[in-house]
């Protein structure tokens, strides 16, 4: 299979857990599509590295784990702004639906709780959410699945408490 047909596997098959780790990393819109296509970019270069197309999910989940940890190391080290532009929109915009908001405001919410956990716990929960398997998830983060298990517990343990004691 040529790098080409390779790649365009990965946007009809892909784009969507792409797209899951992008937002959950990145609330405001515009930023979570250039981090998109970032991640994009980053498999298209890795995907002549690639050895195993059976491995392709969990080859692009960790491109994208990794492209996502390096745009929040970089936007740390930005300079904060006046507030958070995505929020003030958010704000201004008349709501749709009354299902519509209660979606936002949980997807919302989880997005700040998953942003409290700790890295290691944090990758492992985006990937759980976005539908991998332990085994898929220790092979996109070159752990094990004993270990992969252990952070997915913690995790759902920790987002549990965070969801329950901020969505009273």
């Amino acid at each position: 299979m040529t790098q080409e047909q390779l790649f365009e596997r990965v946007c009809a098959d892909h784009l969507p857990l792409i797209r899951g780790i992008a937002r959950a990393y990145e609330r405001d819109d515009f930023l979570a599509e250039q981090l998109e296509q970032d991640i994009l970019l980053a498999v298209w270069r890795a995907l002549a590295k690639l050895q195993d197309p059976n491995t392709l999910r969990a080859y692009v989940a960790r491109i994208a784990q990794n492209r996502a940890a390096t745009h929040v190391c970089v936007a740390a080290r930005q300079p904060k702004g006046s507030g958070d532009e995505a929020l003030e929109r958010l704000a201004d915009e008349a709501p749709s639906a009354l299902e519509q908001v209660d979606a936002d405001q949980r997807r919302s919410l989880l997005q700040r709780c998953l942003a409290r956990l700790a890295p290691t716990l944090q990758r492992v929960a985006v990937l759980a959410l976005e539908g991998l398997g332990n085994t898929e998830i220790a092979n996109a983060l070159g752990e094990r699945a004993n270990t992969v298990t252990v952070k997915l517990r913690r995790s759902r343990l920790q987002l549990t408490r965070c969801v329950e004691s901020t969505g009273k």
